[in-house]
């Protein structure tokens, strides 16, 4: 998501940093951060011993343009009678909308596959444990160039109202 000028919800403005500059996001996804079960998941499977299987929901404009709009978007899986109540109660002050459950799943790896551990991550976990924030971004994530290029144009681009498709165009770009 991008921060957008003046943008609230509720009276308050939105928080929205990309993973160019947010730390929590830098960390996870350079699976830094991780549990030690999350590389070895043994819930990583469609079908769970649970009510609700729930997670982000990224490619949303592929099901529903309406929900498109950058806030970020859950994808809920319900796995039982009792799920299907929460759910139901929910309804009331949560916007949903109900769409095929295969579509929802088609090629999502993080509901089957655990994450790859990063070779680094005991050294990043030693880091978290003996330097101060400040410190610890330094070292792991700094402010380089590229990432301030990067952070200009994710602000340049969702300031121009095209933001999200240029974020597809690259995906696809990458994955060619």
């Amino acid at each position: 998501m991008c921060e957008l000028e003046g943008e609230t919800l509720y009276g308050e403005r939105l928080y929205s940093e990309g993973v160019e500059t947010d730390p929590y996001l830098r960390a996870f996804f350079a699976d830094l951060s991780d549990r030690p079960i999350c590389y070895e998941c043994p819930f990583k499977k469609r079908y769970r011993v649970t009510d609700l299987t729930c997670w982000d929901f990224f490619d949303v404009y592929r099901l529903s343009k309406e929900f498109d709009d950058n806030r970020g978007v859950t994808r809920v899986l319900i796995q039982s009678d009792e799920g299907q109540e929460l759910l139901d109660r929910a309804s009331s002050y949560a916007r949903m909308k109900e769409i095929d459950v295969e579509a929802a799943v088609e090629g999502v790896r993080e509901l089957t596959k655990s994450v790859k551990l990063n070779p680094r991550r005991d050294e990043f976990m030693a880091d978290v444990a003996n330097l101060d924030g400040e410190e610890l971004m330094n070292k792991w994530f700094p402010d380089s160039g590229k990432v301030k290029a990067e952070r200009f144009a994710r602000h340049t681009c969702e300031k121009l109202g095209i933001y999200d498709p240029m974020k597809r165009l690259v995906k696809k770009i990458i994955k060619k």
